[in-house]
């Protein structure tokens, strides 16, 4: 029986090995010796005859088989093949191992079946591997899938550029580009909107950003719908803004108190700057000094706002208020002066608006105090003030003298009707005499005008005559009494009147008590109490007098103690001082002091006024004579200075001028001053010397800046030059691109020279922005041109490949002879190469295939064998894997270059050029041949 057992059922299991060649590749036995044989050399033999594909999809999913990786290598193997069942392989393409390179062997083969390729593009996840089926495989359905799985949109814009033969493709890849820059578009706006609202903080200006969130919220409306992610990022962006700006103006309510009590004492402090600049009469120095200290406690006493808002509001104020303090300590002994002239101005005007009696005195001591004052020299309106000051002079002195002809014309009055008086008085008219009487009472009561001397014997007179006017017709006693009751009224008026100067009213004391004694003793017994209300009046009224006369006293001899100080300080001074040596300006500001002193100094007695007087003037023109030969002396130093800076005017060099000029300042120095007048006039001598040193100087810089501003311009004018050359055409680009060299000699020619040094730094100079601006533009050109021939290589590089195609296409027609016959239109409407040795090659290429000229097997060959040499050497350049059938080709090349027998290329570009402009080979051979260049193309640049 053993002799006919078949031997794939023989007992020995290297016997059923053998026989395994034998049986059909889907035969029952085989598959059951695949599935069931005892031996597992047997099976894995039978395994790898075997083509049944449903039997090893079943052994490629048993779990913990020792046979799975064998049947899944089968699978494999299998699915390389084109002989297979497509339509079965590709419900198993998931059981073998990933295998990019037998998925793009599947995908690029027209062959295969459509389904088989479409699940063999699921496996592939490589963008770059998608664009290169999109662009070279040769099924636009495939071209489709593979460009719908592209999520780069630069891959996807590459597409765009080479999918010429697939409308529908580029069709769609428009409206996928398209409608992928809208969205990147519309989300990089949203990513703005949510970053720019995320960044308000409302810290410091709450209230502008306050706008800021309103417009940003109206630009949102705006937009179109986000994505679900920003939608939420910026509804939280809001809701997190919304809640800080409602805080913020909570907490800014609660301090607006403070702040606008804050920004009122800067605005008080820029009203007193002010007031210090333009109307420096409206400010007391006490008034000032008062103002300031009560500025600066009120500040310190409000509250704080938020940092950022209390820092810059504490620097204003430390920059206003150190502004107001210097300006005010600057201009304190400038306002003193101004304040006195203010003030003497507002006494002459007190003075004129009152209705009393105005004295020339008053007048002229008005006078006096404003031309011994001290006028300022450089703040208030002088001119106005001094207009102002001798209008209202002149007023006075015109009522002045209106009250002195009204004082005659009352004094004539009063002397006439005194004569009058006297005549009735004679003549016992005494109705007339009486009427006389009263209206002589009312004239002396308003004769405040009249001068006290010249109206004293009129009142005697009247006093007189009224005791015989009171005696006439019974009613004598009454009479006394009325007088003598207007005398009690008048006294009274006198002790309680604080306004009446004491001089004045100590005079006027004097003469109610003449007016009394003139009137006599009267027997009545009204007499006594009359006497004794008028006397205390009098008492009283005079015991301000007394108070006054002894601090007048004093005064004058506290006045007379401090002007013999003085007087002793000047003698002292002459006697004791080196005059050989002696300190000027120490000198000169003591008597200066002590001449101001002297004439503020107060009143003496008049019996000591000539004695200290003379001793003063003694003592100044024993210290004046020292003076008057330091003065000559100062005066004749300072013209020969004057007379150098004169000399440095024509100097040369400018340089050494200018030192000289400066030396000569530092030496002018003023000992003793003359006049002001005269050192007015050398003063300005000298200065106008040293001005025209310096304005030589000037000058010469202004032209050496002149200088630089064109040189500027005309630096500007080559950067703008080298700017807009980015905006030539292709040929213009290239053209001018030849004169950057030219244009950067002439720009560097125009940059500054540094300046020369003793000591030079090891540093480099540094770059002005002019340079770095037309370093940039010239960097722009350069990257600009390179882009440019790039692209051009690029365009070449394409118009190749389409005549290349076109060449394949007739080449491919003349071997087969079947189809249709390629359309040889296009060819017409391609531009010529810029390469003229390519052109010629691939024209020549294509005029053979148009003169039908078949290539011959020889030449098929050797096409194949110049291609699959380009193949090798561009997978060594590339670093790219070679199929296994032609590594030991590669190796050997390799040994080659590296022993230096050959040399490899350096352009991978060049060798592509060389592959597209070589002829094609067999139809068998093609569909290998292009898997393999296709999967170089992407590496290329």
């Amino acid at each position: 029986m053993a002799l006919f057992t078949a031997k794939w059922q023989h007992s020995k299991p290297s016997v059923r090995i053998k026989s395994i060649t034998d049986l059909n590749t889907t035969s029952p036995e085989l598959i059951q010796l695949a599935q069931s044989d005892p031996d597992q050399a047997v099976r894995i033999a039978a395994i790898v005859r075997l083509q049944h594909i449903p039997t090893l999809a079943e052994l490629a999913t048993v779990a913990a088989s020792p046979f799975i990786n064998t049947a899944k290598s089968t699978l494999s193997k299998l699915i390389g093949q084109e002989n297979g069942d497509d339509q079965a392989l590709s419900a198993i393409l998931h059981l073998i191992p990933q295998d990019q390179a037998l998925y793009l062997t599947v995908i690029s083969n027209p062959n295969r079946a459509l389904a088989l390729r479409k699940k063999a593009l699921t496996y592939i996840s490589n963008q770059n591997t998608f664009l290169n089926i999109a662009q070279t495989n040769p099924t636009k359905e495939i071209q489709t899938l593979a460009a719908n799985q592209i999520v780069d949109i630069n891959l996807l814009k590459q597409l765009l550029a080479t999918a010429d033969n697939n409308k529908s493709l580029r069709q769609q890849l428009k409206s996928t580009i398209s409608e992928h820059e809208s969205n990147e578009k519309n989300a990089s706006q949203w990513i703005q909107l949510c970053g720019a609202i995320e960044g308000l903080k409302s810290a410091d200006k709450w209230q502008q950003e306050k706008l800021t969130y309103q417009l940003l919220q109206q630009e949102g409306k705006a937009l179109p719908n986000p994505a679900d992610t920003l939608q939420t990022r910026f509804n939280q962006a809001c809701q997190q803004y919304e809640s800080l700006l409602s805080g913020y103006e909570a907490n800014a309510q609660e301090l607006e108190p403070q702040r606008q009590t804050q920004q009122a004492i800067l605005a008080r402090i820029t009203q007193l700057i002010s007031q210090l600049k333009q109307t420096p009469e409206s400010l007391t120095p006490t008034g000032l000094k008062q103002s300031i200290k009560a500025i600066k406690s009120e500040w310190q006493s409000i509250g704080s706002l938020p940092k950022i808002e209390q820092e810059r509001n504490q620097a204003d104020y430390q920059d206003a208020i150190s502004s107001l303090d210097h300006r005010a300590r600057e201009l304190s002994p400038e306002l003193e002066k101004l304040h006195q002239l203010v003030t003497l101005k507002q006494q002459a005007n007190k003075l004129n608006a009152s209705k009393k009696t105005i004295r020339p005195q008053q007048i002229s001591t008005l006078e006096k105090q404003w031309q011994q004052a001290e006028h300022p020299e450089r703040i208030g309106d002088l001119a106005g003030l001094k207009q102002d000051f001798n209008q209202t002079l002149a007023q006075l002195n015109k009522r002045a003298k209106q009250q002195h002809i009204n004082a005659g014309e009352q004094l004539t009055q009063i002397n006439s009707l005194l004569d009058q008086l006297d005549e009735q008085l004679k003549t016992d008219q005494s109705n007339k005499a009486v009427n006389t009487f009263h209206q002589l009472s009312k004239l002396f009561e308003q004769a405040e005008s009249i001068p006290p001397a010249k109206l004293q014997a009129p009142q005697q007179h009247f006093n007189k005559a009224s005791a015989q006017v009171r005696q006439l017709q019974g009613w004598k006693h009454w009479g006394t009494d009325q007088a003598r009751e207007q005398l009690i009224g008048r006294a009274k008026v006198l002790a309680t009147d604080d306004s009446i100067e004491p001089t004045k009213l100590a005079k006027e004391i004097a003469q109610l008590r003449d007016a009394w004694k003139n009137m006599g003793r009267a027997n009545s017994k009204s007499y006594e109490k009359l006497w004794t209300e008028f006397d205390s009046f009098c008492t009283l009224a005079y015991t301000r007098c007394q108070a006054f006369f002894q601090q007048q006293s004093d005064k004058r001899g506290n006045n007379l103690t401090k002007r013999e100080a003085i007087c002793q300080q000047l003698e002292n001074l002459a006697t004791e001082t080196d005059w050989t040596t002696a300190d000027w300006p120490q000198v000169t500001s003591v008597i200066k002091t002590a001449r101001q002193d002297w004439k503020k100094m107060g009143a003496v007695d008049r019996k000591q006024w000539d004695p200290i007087n003379k001793r003063f003037n003694d003592a100044m023109d024993a210290l004046e004579i020292p003076l008057s030969q330091e003065r000559a002396e100062n005066i004749e130093q300072r013209q020969r200075l004057i007379d150098q800076m004169i000399q440095l005017v024509d100097k040369k060099d400018i340089s050494m001028a200018i030192d000289k000029a400066r030396f000569l300042q530092k030496q002018w120095q003023v000992t003793v001053a003359a006049s002001r007048s005269e050192e007015q006039a050398l003063w300005k001598t000298f200065q106008a010397a040293a001005s025209a040193v310096f304005d030589k100087q000037r000058n010469e810089r202004q032209a050496e800046r002149d200088i630089v501003s064109a040189d500027l311009s005309a630096q500007k004018a080559l950067c703008i030059t080298l700017e807009k050359m980015r905006k030539l055409d292709d040929a213009g680009l290239l053209k001018a691109s030849a004169d950057i060299e030219d244009l950067y000699t002439e720009f560097m020619a125009l940059e500054p020279k540094p300046i020369e040094s003793k000591q030079r730094s090891r540093r480099k100079p540094p770059i002005s922005a002019l340079a770095r601006r037309f370093n940039q533009a010239r960097d722009k050109v350069d990257a600009e041109l390179i882009k440019r021939q790039a692209n051009a290589k690029n365009n070449d590089f394409q118009l190749l490949q389409q005549k290349a195609d076109l060449c394949e296409q007739l080449e491919q027609y003349l071997l087969k002879e079947k189809g249709k016959a390629p359309d040889t239109s296009e060819w017409e409407t391609l531009d010529p190469l810029k390469d003229k040795k390519l052109e010629s090659a691939i024209t020549d290429r294509y005029q053979r295939a148009l003169d039908k000229i078949v290539p011959t097997d020889t030449e098929l060959n050797e096409n194949l064998a110049t291609k699959q040499a380009i193949c090798l050497q561009l997978e060594i350049l590339l670093d790219k894997n070679t199929p296994a059938a032609f590594k030991p080709q590669r190796m050997a090349e390799q040994l080659a270059y590296l022993s230096g027998e050959k040399q490899l290329a350096t352009s991978a570009l060049s060798l592509t050029q060389e592959f597209l402009s070589v002829g094609t080979v067999s139809s068998k051979e093609k569909t290998t041949l292009d898997t393999r260049f296709n999967a170089l193309l992407p590496a290329i640049s």
